[in-house]
Parts: C-alpha cells; sequence; structure tokens
C-alpha cells in the first residue's frame, strides 16, 4: 500500500523515518527550502534516534509542482501533519491522491479541521489522531527527536478496513498506539494541553518546564477555566479541573526542556496555529454571545507577533 504524508515538518519527518521501515511505500509531499533539501540529503535524524535516510527511500512530490497522474487515487493511507492552517490548502491534494475506501488521517494541532474533512471525503473516510511526540528542527536542518511520545487515534467509523491497516503500521514501527472510538473527546483532549501551554511559553518565550513557576501555571489553569466554560455551552465533555491539572503537570514534567511549536514559530517569524486554537475558543464564543477575554487577549498578542 501506499502512504502519502501531506506536511513533512518536524512531526511528518519523524513518522516517515519510522514508516519508511515498513511493507508500505511511503511518499513524501513536501515544499520549500526543506523540501528541496529532502530531495537532496534525505532525512537526517538526532536526539533520541540518529541516523540519515536518504531520498531513495521516499517517493517525493512537490508543492511547487503538478503530482504525476500516476499517482491519482493510489493513496490507501494519507496522513495530514502540517500546520492548522495549511489544512484547507491540502484537501484538493489529499482528494487527487486518496483512492477510493482509502483513510485520511489528520494529525494537526487545533480545532474545526475534522468538520472540514468529513464535509471533504465522507465520515467513513476520515480519522483524527494526536501525538505528544515531540522535535524540532535544528540550524542545520537536522530533525531533533526530543521525545517518543504516543499516538492515540480516533476513527469516524470502523468501517474502514485501512483503520486497522493505520494501528498494524504505527505499531510495527514500535509506537505507542492506543485507539478511542470518540473522536470530539480526543480532539478536545490534545487542544486543551495546546490552549494552554503554547501562546503564553511563546509570549512568555519559556520552555515547557518553565510555565511549571507558581505564575505561569495559575495562568494556564486560568485559561483551561475558561475554555471549559465555553466548551461545556456545546455540550463538550471537557475534563474535570483536577484531572487535567495533574495531566498538564506530568506533560510539562515530562517536556521540560522543549520548546513548543509556536514558540519555536514566533522566534522565527513564522505564522502560528493561534487562529486554530485559541481564537477558534473566541469564536465558538461570539456565536454564543458570550466573551472570552483570556483566550482573546493571547490570540490578539500573537497574531501581532506574525510576521
Amino acid at each position: 500500500m501506499r502512504v502519502s504524508i501531506l506536511g513533512a515538518g518536524v512531526i511528518g519527518g519523524i513518522i516517515s523515518s519510522q514508516l519508511v521501515e515498513s511493507e508500505h511505500e511511503i511518499h513524501l509531499h513536501v515544499r520549500g527550502e526543506n523540501g528541496a533539501l529532502l530531495q537532496l540529503q534525505g532525512l537526517t535524524l538526532g536526539g533520541i534516534q540518529e541516523g540519515n535516510i536518504p531520498p531513495e527511500k521516499f517517493l517525493i512530490t512537490f508543492d511547487e509542482f503538478d503530482i504525476p497522474p500516476s499517482l491519482k487515487h493510489q493513496s490507501g493511507i494519507i496522513l495530514i501533519t502540517s500546520k492548522a492552517y495549511q489544512i484547507e490548502s491540502l484537501i484538493p491534494i489529499a482528494r487527487y491522491l486518496l483512492q477510493p475506501g482509502g483513510l485520511v488521517v489528520c494529525c494537526s494541532n487545533g480545532l474545526g479541521h475534522y468538520e472540514m474533512l468529513c464535509q471533504a471525503f465522507g465520515i467513513h473516510s476520515v480519522c483524527i489522531g494526536v501525538t505528544t511526540l515531540a522535535g524540532y528542527r535544528s540550524v542545520g536542518h537536522e530533525l531533533m527527536w526530543v521525545n517518543h511520545g504516543m499516538f492515540k487515534f480516533a476513527p469516524a467509523t470502523m468501517d474502514n478496513p485501512n483503520v486497522v491497516q493505520l494501528l498494524d503500521m504505527f505499531k510495527k514501527c514500535h509506537f505507542t498506539v492506543e485507539q478511542t472510538d470518540d473522536v470530539v473527546e480526543l480532539m478536545w483532549e490534545k487542544a486543551l494541553l495546546n490552549l494552554c501551554i503554547n501562546p503564553l511559553a511563546a509570549l512568555a518565550g519559556v520552555t515547557n518546564g518553565e510555565l511549571l513557576s507558581p505564575s505561569l501555571f495559575t495562568t494556564c489553569m486560568a485559561v483551561y477555566q475558561e475554555i471549559r466554560m465555553v466548551g461545556s455551552h456545546y455540550g463538550v465533555a471537557i475534563q474535570d479541573e483536577l484531572i487535567f491539572e495533574s495531566l498538564l503537570r506530568t506533560v510539562l514534567e515530562q517536556t521540560t526542556h522543549n520548546e513548543c511549536s509556536m514558540l519555536q514559530d514566533v522566534k522565527h517569524g513564522r505564522r502560528t496555529e493561534i487562529d486554530e486554537l485559541n481564537g477558534y475558543i473566541v469564536q465558538l464564543a461570539e456565536r454564543l454571545g458570550l466573551t472570552a477575554p483570556l483566550n482573546q487577549l493571547l490570540t490578539a498578542l500573537i497574531r501581532a507577533c506574525h510576521p
């Protein structure tokens, strides 16, 4: 089976470095300077796993060029690992590549993309994935893998046989994998952590572990409380405060030296995912005539950091 990965950044690159050893053909759809370097030099890993995977191990296409007709409708599984704001532009590419009955798996951050993908592909072809895998790209374009993390997948329905293929493929590549049937719960579980960690770490310029300082951690929890208020109006079963507080502490301790993706984006002058995270909470609140002032403030300040 051919597996296409759209968005071969840090997470997509690390995933592909492991899946390339499976029996499946791994197709990477890349763009820009990092895509060109991948074509020339392959993937270079550092951190908890070191080595180089030559470019000929992958089938590579470029966002800047037309995809060959021979690839049309030939991918059984498509993994979207891009930034959340890129998903909409990748849907036509995924539609072109996906074979009839195939599966689109989205592992991007943020909220709102599940509904978008179901509308584009139908509920039987969509699966949501979240991961605690962490890494960053070094100055020399090496992918630094910080922690193994784990994957949770929530297929919209188990009717698609490629769901079993997906789970089996990740397990064989020694990823820790879990499956859940509650798509909405899974999305909000991961989003909650990003919503409370990313904007504060980015604005303060601190690593995840430094958010454990009393003043910053209290602010993280204040963000959580506002999000829980908004989510409750939509019937979202958000974690109890004590459970989430314990989870947040654990995640911050386990990723203590990690710089979150939003901080990396701000440092490098790149667009962030704030609109798909805290900005989306503000939108949800406004639809009901409510306010989410803390999320509004964080959104405005991060937007001001955009190029």
